[in-house]
């Protein structure tokens, strides 16, 4: 049987840059790549282990259309307090604020860009 693993997620941003910018500021993600294809905005950073590719295509036409998916995605962070902090500090929004829904576990959930929501978590 194949083996897989998550190669990307892909983030439809109004603002590109600006989408690039809350990444590389709150969760410190580098830019990759930015380029333009057929007029549409596009860059990849590397967030963690996994690239997030992040395009404006919800501005122009797009076969597929506009449809419904993922809820939200989470990241692992090793110091969930100063990540909390810090995303305070830089006046990110809290959905959820921090908790412990089981022993040994840690979460919240912030508005990222365009207000997907992120799940910050950590496992102890």
């Amino acid at each position: 049987m194949a083996e897989f693993q998550l190669h990307h997620i892909h983030h439809e941003a109004a603002d590109v840059d600006a989408a690039v910018a809350f990444y590389e500021k709150n969760f410190e993600a580098e830019l990759e790549e930015r380029t333009v294809r057929n007029g549409e905005q596009w860059a990849r950073v590397r967030l963690g282990g996994t690239l997030l590719n992040i395009s404006d295509r919800a501005t122009t036409q797009v076969d597929l259309g506009r449809y419904q998916g993922i809820d939200h995605f989470a990241l692992h962070t090793s110091d969930f307090a100063g990540t909390v902090a810090a995303l305070k500090a830089n006046g990110v929004h809290f959905f959820t604020e921090p908790m412990s829904p089981r022993p040994g576990v840690e979460i919240a959930f912030v508005s990222g860009p365009d207000n997907i929501k992120i799940e910050l978590m950590h496992l102890s």
